[in-house]
């Protein structure tokens, strides 16, 4: 008897505690993804690379909104970029190269030359089976000129799901979230003229997010992102 009501009241725990973990419908937390790079660029190394753009990111979601902050190794924050899905707008503060300017960047603006999207393989991560959704796009490498192929690969964790109505205004990305209508735990992008980087989910974590992490600082210059 003693044995079995510990068996109940295990359960009894472990169906709080997954009710406490996953209070909402749509996700609402932070993602931790490691970041490994790999460098097209002759004579510049993955780890010079990898000190400019992070060994860490930090995905804070909430309501369709999100702020990405890439760290590097030593835990300094090198990078936020955020999307603010009421006004459709993206924003970049690169703290280590220009830290007193926010660029800004209307969502809906067209970006790429063209761009197609399809189905990928699947891949477990976190113990979860992810299906994936490959982006090739075409644009003009600005310093050359030339036509250029970049690849985005996303792999979609059915146990962080969304409302794809938020990006129904993103360019690009409201033809990727409406099939599978979750949170990448793994993204791939490949430029062949800059590097590939992979992000890997090694973390995620439901919880409430501040709606103060998603403001912009006033005291920061804001300028429009040069195409």
């Amino acid at each position: 008897m003693k044995k079995i009501l510990s068996l109940i009241v295990l359960f009894f725990c472990s169906i709080m505690a997954y009710c406490q973990e996953k209070p909402g419908k749509y996700f609402e937390g932070i993602v931790e993804y490691e970041i490994k790079v790999e460098s097209h660029i002759p004579g510049v190394s993955d780890n010079e690379l990898r000190e400019k753009f992070g060994s860490k990111l930090l995905l804070h979601f909430k309501n369709g909104n999100y702020m990405r902050e890439y760290i590097d190794g030593a835990g300094f924050t090198l990078n936020k970029q955020y999307y603010l899905h009421e006004k459709n707008m993206m924003y970049m503060h690169n703290i280590f190269f220009a830290p007193d300017t926010v660029y800004y960047q209307d969502a809906a603006e067209e970006q790429l030359i063209s761009y197609k999207v399809e189905s990928g393989p699947t891949e477990k991560i976190l113990g979860v089976e992810c299906h994936s959704t490959i982006v090739s796009g075409k644009y003009i490498f600005p310093y050359t000129g030339d036509t250029t192929t970049s690849t985005l690969t996303y792999y979609f964790s059915p146990d962080l799901p969304v409302d794809p109505d938020w990006w129904t205004k993103m360019y690009i990305w409201k033809d990727v979230i409406k099939e599978y209508k979750c949170v990448a735990t793994k993204f791939i992008e490949e430029d062949p003229i800059i590097s590939t980087q992979t992000y890997t989910a090694v973390k995620v974590t439901w919880q409430p997010v501040s709606d103060d992490i998603f403001k912009i600082d006033p005291k920061l210059v804001l300028k429009k992102l040069p195409k």
